[in-house]
C-alpha cells in the first residue's frame, strides 16, 4: 500500500498548481481564518511563488488573483495587455506554471524573507 502524503508535501501537477493559484487571493484575504492544513498549503504555494521573478508572479496574479474563478480574465484580453498572441501568452503562462510544480522546502534566496514572514504570520510557523 502506498503511503499517504499530503498535497503540500509533494510535487504538484499543472492542474494542482492552477487549483492553488485560483485560491491565492482567498488565502491572502482569509489568512487568520485558515485551518492548519490550509496554512501548510499557503506556505507551499508561497515558497513556490518565491522562485519566480516579479514579472512572472505579476502575470500569474493578473490571471489567478481574483475573488472568484469566474472573475478570471480571458487569455485573449491578457495576451492583448502583454502585446502577445494568445498562443504565445498561453505557452508563457503554462511555462511559468510548470516552474511551480516542484515542491520547495524553503523560499528562494532572493526572496528569503522568512524572518519577516514569521513576524507577520506567526501562526503559519507554529
Amino acid at each position: 500500500m502506498k503511503e499517504f502524503k499530503p498535497i503540500y508535501e509533494m510535487n504538484w501537477t499543472s492542474r494542482q498548481v492552477m487549483f492553488f493559484l485560483r485560491k491565492w487571493k482567498h488565502y491572502d484575504t482569509h489568512l487568520n481564518d485558515l485551518n492548519e492544513v490550509e496554512i501548510k498549503q499557503v506556505r507551499a504555494l508561497y515558497y513556490r511563488l518565491s522562485y519566480l521573478t516579479d514579472p512572472q508572479r505579476e502575470l500569474l496574479a493578473e490571471k489567478y488573483y481574483v475573488d472568484h474563478p469566474q472573475d478570471m480574465l480571458p487569455d485573449t484580453e491578457l495576451a492583448n495587455r502583454h502585446h502577445m498572441t494568445v498562443t504565445h501568452y498561453r505557452q508563457y503562462r503554462l511555462a511559468i506554471i510548470e516552474r511551480l510544480r516542484k515542491k520547495r522546502d524553503q523560499p528562494a534566496n532572493q526572496f528569503n524573507k522568512l524572518a519577516e514572514l514569521k513576524k507577520l504570520f506567526p501562526e503559519m510557523f507554529e
